[in-house]
């Protein structure tokens, strides 16, 4: 078995509220739907606006997330 060690630079931009933001995702992100209180990193990406609510995630939190190889 081998282990894979990559450095990979985060960068997170929260959503206060989801259901007042307007705009778009921005390019190079995902957005994120995840468990208040958890890391967004963990959570589930969306391939749009109209699949928020759509998972089962309680106290569901959103952020657009960027995961960059160093």
């Amino acid at each position: 078995m081998s282990i894979l060690n990559y450095d990979v630079s985060v960068d997170i931009k929260h959503i206060d509220d989801i259901n007042t933001y307007t705009g778009y995702i921005p390019g190079g992100y995902d957005l994120v739907e995840y468990e208040d209180g958890t890391d967004p990193v963990e959570g589930i990406v969306l391939y749009g606006f109209d699949e928020v609510g759509l998972t089962a995630v309680p106290n569901a939190k959103h952020a657009f997330v960027k995961l960059e190889l160093s």
